[in-house]
């Protein structure tokens, strides 16, 4: 039937830091989530590609906010980990490219 709404659309694109992508080493933890607007309960986490910085994930159309997480180490000496619920909501109402902005 035309004109209905898809049932799951599929979102990538680059994790950005400092203006550039999100390049790590895959010992590096990192962790890019979308929960619901309006639906905290429900999460979804994407898939994230360390050595091009890049992220894909299929999810429910609707507006997300998004949460990242990275730990680079763990035991003596670790580094703090980020995490940051992102203040941007994003309309994900139809495949797309979407870059993430991080801090």
């Amino acid at each position: 039937m035309s004109g209905c709404a898809p049932s799951k659309v599929k979102i990538h694109g680059k994790v950005m830091r400092a203006g550039k992508p999100l390049q790590v080493s895959p010992s590096v933890y990192v962790t890019l989530s979308f929960v619901e607007v309006g639906h905290a309960g429900q999460s979804f986490s994407a898939s994230f590609h360390h050595e091009q910085g890049t992220y894909d994930i299929v999810l429910p159309p609707a507006k997300y906010k998004a949460k990242f997480v990275m730990v680079e180490k763990l035991g003596k000496g670790a580094k703090p980990p980020v995490l940051s619920d992102l203040k941007e909501e994003f309309d994900f109402l139809a495949s797309k490219e979407v870059q993430i902005d991080t801090p």
